[in-house]
């Protein structure tokens, strides 16, 4: 007797900006409801989510509490200090700021507050220096729409007298950043801009004291809504820094430093720019993008959304061969967002149907892979997105599906003309003459629940 084996996982990323982690090797572990997905991203054959691991039983002792005076956290980032194995512990929340924590010995302690967002502070990134010399980075992303980068690097008296000449003391920093607190405020849209230095001292090798430096390095600003998650590009030694951020703007944007000649000693500095701009134009749609992460040591870029659901680009040209990089959407997976009521197979058994709580009817099929003639199974359409929670679905014939919710109706839906003619493409089904004879496309009407036919122009 053969035993079974699975062929297809269908499965939806949790609504939170921490659902997802992916590995130097482009394993994907995704939370989804309360047990954890597998996605290989390396695998060229990339047939998705391939296991689900339950959740943990065990417990943990709690070591310390770190209090937050009444505030909720909402991200948190950790990483060790630039030359030292002391740890630096980044936590943000409902407060605006950012506090800092270090952990030289047993347990943290409370070491600087960032301030300078004007809303909640939702996601925190560390980039750790590539080279010796260069500063540990911070990147922190608001509600307030805005991406602000802080510099992390070893600090020493005698390179605070050297600079005394050049630099203003905190004192006056601080009289100078409430005055002009005080005009941002009476006009619209006033962005604060801190030039203080914080100081952080902690207990190095040896009990030698050892103390570093926090300062404000650039305010990124080009997100129309809030900034949900930040992610470094994973370094390499010829690449310059890479920032992905997400938004519910439904925008993913990949930011890094372009160099411009400027009358300093120097001769020249950086300015963080928009690279590159993914998603979709038009404003917030279905709650934007959710979290976001690189894969395949930066050659892609994934982002999931508020259903679920994925979306992934890839670097077809590095910028090393032709000084810009060109990207291309590829496929991704997807999956009901909610727990699954119904389930019918089309009369052939050539594509499932399911319905669930997600108010979502949604489309599966097994299809041919012309590179390694295999079938590989993937959301195919997505024929009906309700108001109300859907309970079951059943199939008419190939091409009409009845569906009932929580309303005192049931709907019955064909398929456009663009899902027969896809289907065939894709090898999925075979369709009659007859079944070809359908409107070309279909939509949903502002404020409506059915979908309305489009004809041909």
């Amino acid at each position: 007797m053969a035993a079974p084996s699975t062929v297809y996982i269908a499965a939806a990323t949790n609504r939170h900006p921490q659902a997802a982690a992916i590995s130097r090797n482009s394993l994907a572990v995704i939370g989804s409801t309360n047990l954890v997905a597998l996605w290989d991203i390396s695998n060229e054959t990339d047939r998705g989510i391939h296991e689900t691991l339950p959740g943990h039983e065990d417990d943990f002792v709690c070591e310390q509490t770190i209090p937050l005076g009444g505030r909720y956290p909402l991200a948190l980032a950790l990483t060790h200090l630039p030359g030292s194995k002391a740890l630096i512990l980044a936590i943000s929340g409902t407060d605006s700021k950012i506090h800092i924590w270090t952990r030289s010995d047993n347990l943290f302690v409370h070491a600087s507050l960032l301030a300078g967002h004007e809303d909640w502070v939702k996601t925190l990134d560390f980039q750790n220096p590539s080279t010796k010399g260069q500063p540990l980075l911070l990147a922190s992303g608001s509600q307030d729409a805005t991406i602000r980068l802080w510099n992390i690097e070893p600090w020493s008296s005698s390179t605070s007298q050297k600079n005394q000449s050049d630099n203003l003391s905190d004192e006056l920093l601080d009289a100078f950043e409430a005055s002009f607190s005080d005009v941002g405020e009476a006009e619209e849209g006033g962005k604060q801009i801190s030039l203080k230095r914080h100081i952080l001292t902690i207990k190095g090798d040896q009990g030698i004291l050892q103390q570093y430096s926090i300062t404000f390095d650039a305010l990124l600003v080009g997100h129309e809504a809030g900034v949900t998650s930040l992610a470094w590009k994973p370094q390499s030694i010829h690449s310059e820094p890479t920032l992905l951020s997400t938004s519910t703007d439904s925008s993913v944007i990949l930011w890094s430093p372009s160099t411009v000649v400027a009358s300093t000693k120097e001769g020249s500095t950086s300015i963080w720019i928009n690279r590159h701009r993914f998603g979709d134009i038009g404003g917030q749609r279905l709650g934007g993008f959710v979290g976001g992460a690189w894969a395949r040591n930066g050659e892609e870029a994934l982002a999931w959304g508020w259903a679920g659901s994925w979306r992934r680009w890839k670097c077809i040209t590095p910028a090393k061969i032709t000084h810009e990089e060109v990207w291309l959407e590829v496929g991704a997976i997807s999956g009901h967002n909610g727990p699954v009521k119904g389930l019918d197979w089309s009369p052939a058994g050539t594509y499932l149907l399911s319905a669930g709580l997600d108010q979502t009817t949604r489309v599966h099929a097994a299809m041919s892979d012309s590179r390694k003639g295999d079938l590989e199974w993937h959301e195919l359409s997505r024929p009906q997105i309700h108001g109300y929670d859907l309970l079951d679905v059943a199939f008419i014939d190939p091409v009409r599906f009845v569906s009932i919710a929580d309303e005192k109706v049931a709907r019955v839906f064909g398929a456009p003309r663009n899902f027969i003619d896809i289907s065939e493409e894709l090898g999925v089904a075979k369709f009659t003459e007859s079944e070809h004879q359908r409107p070309l496309a279909a939509n949903v009407p502002p404020l409506g629940l059915s979908n309305k036919a489009v004809e041909n122009s």
